[in-house]
């Protein structure tokens, strides 16, 4: 088995060689929910520095 950098998606070996059976459940369904767990998090990440910038900015204005 391998996996990717980033989020640890399961991977597959080289499918040429590989004689393991196809797993949806860890192939895909597991992969799913950890890319749309990511961009969950990065989404909420994002939200947070647009708020700390208007923030910022308000205070800048305000001097």
């Amino acid at each position: 088995m391998s996996q990717t950098n980033n989020l640890k998606l399961f991977k597959h070996e080289n499918v040429a060689t590989n004689i393991n059976p196809f797993d949806i459940e860890k192939s895909l369904n597991e992969n799913w929910d950890k890319l749309d767990n990511a961009i969950e998090t990065n989404k909420k990440n994002i939200e947070q520095i647009g708020k700390i910038s208007n923030l910022e900015i308000e205070e800048i204005l305000n001097l």
